[in-house]
């Protein structure tokens, strides 16, 4: 059973300082939300990558290991950042520590764990919750 969430983002720019992603979302249990509204891309996420403590090689480990990036740390030291909120855009509740769009949040966080498995940052991310 799903949570009636889901995401899109798409890479337009790297370069040696930043990276830059559009992204667009749904949230199923909002009536404004429409099917289509992923591909609106109307948000925008930006990385600076001389800001964040990422390693140069892939992580390569003998058993999957889960690793979670401190997603709010960054957004507070300025390392990553919701520059324009997507369309459909939530805090998940008013007293969580994610006080960013929801959306945002968990592409950056789907953004970082893929570079830690790559070292590169992925050309799109998304998920379904």
């Amino acid at each position: 059973m799903s949570l009636g969430y889901t995401g899109l983002c798409k890479k337009v720019l790297e370069d040696e300082d930043i990276v830059i992603y559009t992204y667009g979302g749904e949230n199923w249990n909002d009536e404004k939300s429409q099917s289509g509204d992923i591909n609106l891309q109307d948000g925008i996420l930006v990385i600076n990558k001389h800001e964040l403590n990422l390693p140069s090689t892939p992580y390569k480990a003998k058993r999957r290991t889960v690793y979670f990036p401190p997603v709010m740390e960054y957004v507070s030291s300025g390392a990553v950042a919701v520059e324009k909120e997507c369309k459909n855009t939530f805090i998940i509740r008013e007293d969580s520590p994610i006080t960013i769009d929801y959306i945002g949040y968990m592409l950056l966080l789907h953004i970082l764990m893929r570079y830690e498995e790559t070292a590169k940052f992925p050309d799109s991310e998304c998920f379904i919750q």
